[in-house]
């Protein structure tokens, strides 16, 4: 069974990298106000209602890293510390 992947690499989204990672808060995680950013790299499909009972600032943050390691992999070496501290943010929750 193949399963699809959560996000997909768009043709503007290693342009939007800088951008991207800038909406990440000093405290590790990614909020509501990077939803838009976020729904763009899942191709604006909507989130299940299954995650609406769930922190947002919790499944922004767990999307925000899928999207690191599937659309930035090759600017890993740039986005190591900033999914660090996500992790940190999510253990912490």
């Amino acid at each position: 069974m193949k399963v699809a992947p959560v996000v997909q690499e768009s043709k503007s989204s290693k342009a939007s990298f800088g951008d991207f990672i800038a909406l990440q808060s000093s405290e590790g995680f990614w909020t509501s106000s990077a939803k838009a950013m976020i729904l763009n790299f899942t191709n604006g499909n909507p989130l299940p209602a299954s995650l609406a009972a769930m922190d947002e600032k919790v499944i922004m943050t767990l999307i925000a890293l899928c999207i690191l390691e599937e659309c930035f992999e090759d600017r890993q070496t740039e986005w190591l510390m900033i999914a660090q501290k996500a992790k940190n943010f999510l253990n912490m929750k």
